[in-house]
């Protein structure tokens, strides 16, 4: 009889902490570290793109699509923004995306008139691509870029909305042709980063009309466009900073701009301190600014 007893107290512990302990958490899988250069097919042309995956990311990850200037390469966005280092400190993927061929070297057709290349495809395709290969999250997509890149981020928020979570140009506005076609924008949490003393991409909106660039708002008229299209009353605020101002909206759905602009910048992928030693310190780390912003974002 003690037996019996003492066997059916073990069973109504056991039960017990069964009950307390909840459901096992799923183990994470980690991913296959990489370091380089892969191609891919879209529209009968093999397109290339440098995949950095950090020791230490899962299954899940967030994936962040970076894209560099005109006539500059995906490689020397790599060196320059320092991604790598913030990706590794907080687990996610980069792909450092190439552009083709065009006049001057690599572009991004962001309704330009220097090509008809389907660079909004290309790189659905790498998102689509990676996410299945890898495992990755399809809902954690974010895109940057720099300059041309950055012109290429808005065109893809103005007409596929749903390809990014949110983006980070750095340096870059609307063209004239995607300021006037995106006419009904979706709400879309936006980081944008420009120097004031960025005489390539003047924040005036002075950018030349040359390659179909110009034509859009200046910085200031950029706020405003993605403002109106946030729902709900946005609360903006401006904050002044020794040589940076940063000006933030928030809407009631959670939908967050910010602009940070860095006194007389010039042209040039922002990083403090800065690791070249040469002229001013920008007082900020761009890429460690965009991932804080993306973070807020992630699943």
């Amino acid at each position: 009889m003690k037996k019996v007893f003492s066997a059916l107290i073990l069973s109504l512990m056991l039960m017990v902490l069964a009950a307390c302990s909840g459901p096992s958490e799923t183990p994470q899988v980690p991913l296959p570290p990489t370091d380089e250069i892969q191609t891919i097919m879209h529209d009968d042309r093999e397109r290339e793109y440098q995949l950095y995956i950090p020791e230490g990311s899962f299954e899940g990850a967030p994936l962040l699509i970076m894209m560099h200037g005109y006539t500059s390469s995906h490689l020397i966005l790599k060196g320059q923004s320092m991604m790598d280092e913030v990706a590794r400190e907080n687990g996610f993927v980069v792909a450092y995306l190439l552009g083709t061929e065009t006049i001057g070297g690599p572009h991004w057709n962001a309704d330009l008139t220097l090509s008809t290349v389907d660079d909004i495809g290309f790189v659905q395709t790498v998102i689509d691509h990676l996410t299945t290969t890898y495992n990755l999250s399809e809902d954690d997509v974010f895109g940057s870029g720099f300059s041309n890149g950055a012109f290429m981020t808005y065109t893809i928020v103005c007409r596929a909305p749903e390809t990014f979570k949110a983006i980070a140009p750095v340096a870059g506005m609307m063209s004239g042709a995607t300021y006037e076609a995106c006419e009904d924008p979706s709400p879309m949490d936006i980081l944008h980063i420009h120097g004031t003393g960025d005489l390539v991409v003047p924040i005036d909106g002075s950018m030349t009309l040359l390659g179909g660039f110009g034509g859009g708002p200046d910085v200031a008229g950029h706020f405003d466009f993605w403002q109106s299209a946030m729902n709900g009353e946005p609360e903006t605020t401006t904050t002044p900073l020794p040589g940076i101002t940063v000006i933030e909206s928030r809407s009631a759905t959670g939908h967050h701009l910010k602009h940070i602009y860095i006194e007389d910048w010039p042209h040039t992928w922002p990083l403090s301190p800065n690791p070249n030693e040469l002229g001013s310190d920008p007082g900020i780390h761009a890429s460690e600014e965009i991932w804080e912003f993306f973070a807020q974002f992630v699943s």
